[in-house]
């Protein structure tokens, strides 16, 4: 209860402050009170939205040009989109998500300039992970037990709870590395279970986001850390669990074998998946067929038969394909406002901005195999973190500083 009277955000807004606190363990339980497709997580996203609106409404309705400049573009096209598709409905409350996300980075924006603090913004994401975290042991048992299974602890998809677990190992490693804390055995053992967790998951494109992570670090921020990198790495191949993941990578890439009766795997199936779209892509390069609407298609190109019709798996192919071609150009510029920015300021604290821009390096990344766009749980964590780091008042003003 102390931690939460002198929490910044909890002061800020107490509503913001328990959805952020409790939002990664209520997947599950929103989707029980879906009908028809809208719940109570549908109602948690317009509020959310609400929050963002009055805190503009305050400031008379001037939007913060640095906090929307990165996504304009992305968001006029993504609005074109929904006027284009076929189901404009189930696309309007589709990239609804997204514009939460905007709405989390704009409120980012207001609880820095209102005197929040980034140390409050690391607490309650790494709090939120209490939940996930006491589920997941219990779920970890049971895996044992079973001999087999996937992790996803709370959330709906180990993916989502995969990537979950890098960002809180890598908010964790911030402050552990830094020294500048007095959590720091909570801290170790936080990121000792989050990269247990994230093996459990069996997500190999989150393995790789943790890798880049740990990469990006050591560039720019200690090179000696590369040479334990590559060893800690090189370990992890004796691990059967991961060694049957890697080699699966390695099997089931023919489709021929398809007809024969033979599966392929995740890799091979999601590269037929987006060879296929390519032509309807180019049928509608500008506005693309409609947000969301990948899977609408999805048995008007997929050579093979199927009785489910599939997301794209691949963040750059669904928005060329939903949303078209510029959009993925738009898509890009986002992340490289945020990386820009970061670069600038990573002379001041070389841990902060490396971790985090290793973090949004392998967002970018992982998009290639994985519906980063969908995970909303996720990328409310993902961009209030990155939104308080990119307008850290701190790092502001010692950028002005230097500059002068």
């Amino acid at each position: 209860m102390q931690y939460i009277e002198k929490s910044d955000i909890y002061t800020f807004s107490r509503t913001l402050f328990f959805i952020f606190l409790f939002r990664a363990s209520i997947d599950i339980p929103l989707e029980f009170t879906k009908i028809g497709g809208i719940g109570l997580g549908a109602l948690i996203n317009l509020f959310v939205f609400f929050i963002t609106c009055c805190l503009i409404s305050a400031q008379k309705f001037k939007i913060p040009q640095a906090a929307i400049r990165p996504f304009l573009i992305f968001i006029i096209f993504g609005l074109i989109s929904i006027l284009v598709s076929p189901i404009p409905i189930e696309s309007a409350r589709s990239f609804f998500s997204v514009i939460t996300y905007v709405s989390v980075f704009i409120i980012s924006y207001y609880y820095i300039y209102s005197g929040g603090k980034y140390e409050d913004c690391r607490n309650v994401i790494i709090y939120s992970s209490v939940v996930p975290f006491f589920f997941a042991f219990f779920e970890i048992f049971m895996i044992f037990i079973n001999g087999e299974g996937r992790l996803y602890s709370t959330f709906s998809h180990p993916n989502i709870f995969a990537f979950y677990c890098v960002l809180i190992f890598s908010i964790s490693m911030i402050d552990f590395v830094k020294k500048e804390c007095d959590i720091r055995g909570r801290l170790l053992f936080v990121m000792f279970f989050s990269v247990f967790c994230l093996l459990m998951t069996q997500t190999r494109s989150a393995w790789l986001a943790l890798f880049i992570v740990l990469l990006t670090y050591g560039i720019f921020a200690n090179r000696k850390f590369l040479i334990y990198l590559f060893l800690m790495t090189s370990c992890l191949f004796f691990i059967p669990l991961v060694q049957d993941r890697v080699i699966d990578l390695f099997s089931g890439n023919d489709v021929n074998e398809v007809l024969q009766g033979e599966a392929l795997n995740s890799y091979a199936w999601r590269k037929l998946v987006w060879n296929s779209s390519e032509d309807m892509i180019f049928q509608s390069p500008i506005f693309g067929h409609g947000y969301n609407t990948f899977s609408y298609y999805f048995e008007d190109f997929f050579p093979l038969p199927t009785d489910k019709n599939y997301d794209a798996h691949n963040t750059y192919v669904q928005v060329a394909f939903d949303m078209g071609l510029i959009s993925v150009f738009a898509y890009l510029f986002i992340y490289y406002c945020v990386v820009n920015k970061m670069r600038q300021l990573l002379r001041f604290d070389k841990v902060k901005y490396s971790i985090s821009m290793g973090l949004v390096f392998s967002y970018i990344l992982v998009g290639y195999s994985d519906n980063m766009l969908f995970y909303l749980a996720y990328n409310w964590y993902f961009w209030f973190f990155v939104g308080v780091v990119y307008f850290d008042k701190n790092s502001e003003v010692m950028f002005e500083k230097y500059e002068r």
